[in-house]
């Protein structure tokens, strides 16, 4: 039986779930999938089940939004909810930074 996907879950879940791939910048020093985007932002991939898709959309539409907003306020949201929780985000250390 499949588990039904739990709607309240943690944003630890969900990054844990994510992989961002790495980008390969081009010659005018922006990464490729920033390109034709405003300074800031950034393009970025994410599969999902049927079911999450449709309610994004029904979300973004009854609200008058675009589901990159919705997508963009619901991960806030849960950002947020994450450092009351468990404090600061810290910042991924370089590859040559040896953890003890």
């Amino acid at each position: 039986m499949t588990k039904k996907p739990d709607f309240k879950a943690s944003v630890t879940d969900i990054i844990d779930d994510m992989k961002e791939t790495p980008t390969t910048p081009n010659k005018g020093g922006r990464p490729k999938s920033a390109r034709g985007l405003r300074d800031g932002l950034n393009r970025f991939s994410i599969v999902l089940p049927m079911d999450i898709l449709e309610n994004l959309r029904r979300v973004a539409y009854w609200n008058n939004l675009s589901v990159k907003e919705v997508i963009t306020q619901f991960l806030e949201s849960g950002l947020e909810r994450y450092v009351k929780k468990h404090g600061e985000i810290k910042p991924v250390p370089d590859k040559d930074t040896k953890l003890i």
